[in-house]
């Protein structure tokens, strides 16, 4: 018998940890922007919306969770995935030996009966994953769809667990540059961070700052709430040892970081920033490379880049995964209203301002 079930109290979330990771495990695309920790530690921080996570049972065993929230936007009530703005690879979680067919549909139907919302905004759901097809084409039966776009491409590097062909796969003006800035940079030290946290993020949020201020917009660590949420979720991560935090030190100062999430066999390389008094030199560069040459040949079989079309990522890898977006209209006039209302706003808006100037 199949049971649904809708948590907005944050409080009555605490107690599914357990059961989020474990049917997270079996889940064929499983990340750590899915677990329970990283969901969690996002939303206490971040969030004065409304939490709308679906669960869906099957003689009291959990089969199916929507990780979502609902949140106004220009009059419009939006259902998104919790940490839309700063994960990739969002999902429903799904238990692979399940009725997916009926489980999926149990999902839309409830969705289609509740009211108070009028658009699904869904971000960041990888391409090639287990029911991304699937789940399209089911949503296309019930609502009015807009064309899936490519939200992101996500650099990786495969077979990382093999370092010569690692290697070998490197362009010649990347080897060049690690080469040349090791040589101009002189002595330095490579640092495996795993003490003195917050003494240490205060650097690397320093340094990001730093780095921002010649560019035209600001550093995402100006926001406090943006700080607090980084610092809770290293120490997590740190006390679950999924989190390789690296440094490259001149002089005894940090001039470079990389900070990276450990999944299952993969590392995630989430952020990274250099000092920006070094940046005629390629010490980003570098430290990947050091982080490379420490790391590979080992248990972990890939290492991600994440979003981002970055020049140096073709320089190491050319394989890539897209991120979809998929955006659901609900089918009604109150909708519609409202949106063409929206439309009708920012046209006259642009009005506005083509005459002030």
């Amino acid at each position: 018998m199949y049971n649904i079930i809708r948590v907005t109290d944050p409080k009555n979330w605490i107690s599914l940890e357990s059961e989020w990771d474990t049917l997270l495990e079996k889940c064929p695309d499983s990340s750590t922007f899915l677990t329970y920790t990283w969901l969690k530690t996002w939303w206490d921080t971040f969030s004065n919306n409304e939490l709308f996570i679906i669960l869906i049972y099957n003689d009291n065993k959990l089969e199916f969770i929507a990780p979502l929230y609902k949140v106004i936007e220009n009059s419009l009530k939006k259902i998104k995935f919790i940490s839309s703005k700063d994960s990739d690879y969002l999902n429903f979680i799904i238990d692979p030996n399940c009725n997916i067919n009926k489980v999926v549909n149990l999902f839309i139907k409830y969705l289609k009966k509740y009211k108070d919302w009028n658009i699904a905004d869904f971000h960041n759901i990888p391409e090639s994953s287990f029911f991304y097809k699937d789940i399209e084409q089911i949503f296309k039966k019930k609502f009015f769809i807009t064309c899936p776009k490519i939200q992101n491409k996500c650099y990786y590097i495969n077979n990382f667990d093999n370092k010569k062909n690692l290697i070998d796969n490197f362009s010649k003006t990347f080897l060049k540059r690690v080469k040349k800035t090791s040589k101009k940079l002189g002595d330095y030290e490579f640092v495996n961070i795993n003490e003195n946290i917050d003494e240490v993020l205060e650097t690397f949020f320093k340094l990001h700052k730093k780095r921002w201020t010649t560019k035209t917009s600001l550093s995402r660590f100006e926001n406090k709430y943006d700080r607090d949420y980084f610092t809770k979720i290293t120490k997590e991560l740190f006390k679950q040892n999924k989190m390789i935090f690296a440094g490259l030190k001149k002089d005894g100062k940090f001039i470079a970081f990389h900070w990276n999430i450990i999944s299952s066999n993969k590392i995630y390389c989430y952020i990274h920033i250099f000092d920006s008094d070094y940046v005629k030199l390629s010490i980003g560069s570098l430290l990947m490379y050091e982080l490379f040459d420490r790391f590979s040949g080992k248990e972990y079989t890939e290492y991600d880049l994440l979003r981002g079309g970055e020049h140096y990522k073709n320089h190491i890898t050319n394989e890539y995964r897209n991120n979809m977006r998929i955006t659901i209209v609900k089918n009604n006039l109150i909708t519609y209203f409202k949106i063409l209302g929206v439309y009708i706003s920012k046209y006259l808006s642009s009005l506005k301002k083509s005459k002030n100037h």
